[in-house]
């Protein structure tokens, strides 16, 4: 699941950089993000697997609150399954063990700007993959990951609602998503450790939003999250 492209290497070293500023002005890490690990991403970057940024205390944003996006060039808000370690994953841990090592699962809400061309690997990651902000939902345990994998969810944007019967089909395997930001990770800064969220990934293509739109995200068997763009 590691990585030999320089890019990757080097985008992980500046985003390092700037991790290191922000914990230095007071905040604090929480968990991880992937990025651009769906086919049409992977393809469009000539990626070997999806890449990694990082989740901030000062990120999180509270539940039906809108967002504010008046002043971002180009908004995005990705619907993703979350997952909270019970546990520390370092580099080299097998996809089959990751499950083992999840506490919890929930939905999520990722707000993004792109802010730049996603062109240059090494830009994307020094700017940690447009990341702004987040909203987890309630949270839940499952028997397996299988369990997780055959969740479904409805996406309703602006009254138009989209079902997603698999929700892997753009992020792929959760357990193979978590086990590369396990082997990344250290490269931005530290492992991975217990008590991390990790965002693996939008199960639909970004959204763009403008003022005024409305998103609801049902993933079945937890709440529906919802927020408005202000």
């Amino acid at each position: 699941m590691s990585s030999d492209d320089p890019r990757i290497g080097a985008g992980l070293h500046a985003l390092a950089r700037s991790r290191d500023r922000m914990l230095a002005a007071g905040a604090s890490q929480v968990g991880w993000k992937i990025g651009f690990g769906s086919p049409s991403g992977l393809d469009m970057l000539s990626l070997d697997g999806p890449l990694v940024g990082v989740l901030l205390d000062v990120g999180s944003w509270p539940a039906e609150s809108p967002v504010h996006v008046e002043h971002w060039t180009a908004p995005v808000v990705e619907c993703e399954v979350v997952a909270t370690l019970g546990a520390d994953i370092p580099p080299g841990t097998p996809a089959e063990r990751i499950f083992e090592l999840v506490d919890s699962w929930a939905p999520g809400f990722e707000f993004a700007d792109v802010d730049i061309p996603p062109r240059d690997v090494v830009e994307i990651l020094a700017g940690n993959i447009f990341h702004r902000s987040y909203t987890v939902g309630d949270a839940a345990r499952f028997r397996s990951i299988d369990e997780v994998e055959a969740l479904s969810a409805q996406v309703d944007v602006d009254g138009v609602a989209r079902t997603i019967t698999d929700l892997t089909e753009l992020t792929g395997a959760f357990a193979n998503v978590i086990a590369r930001a396990a082997e990344l990770a250290p490269s931005v800064g530290r492992p991975l450790l217990a008590g991390d969220i990790i965002f693996t990934g939008s199960i639909v293509p970004p959204i763009p939003v403008r003022p005024g739109a409305d998103i609801l995200y049902a993933l079945s068997g937890f709440a529906p999250i919802r927020v408005v763009i202000a």
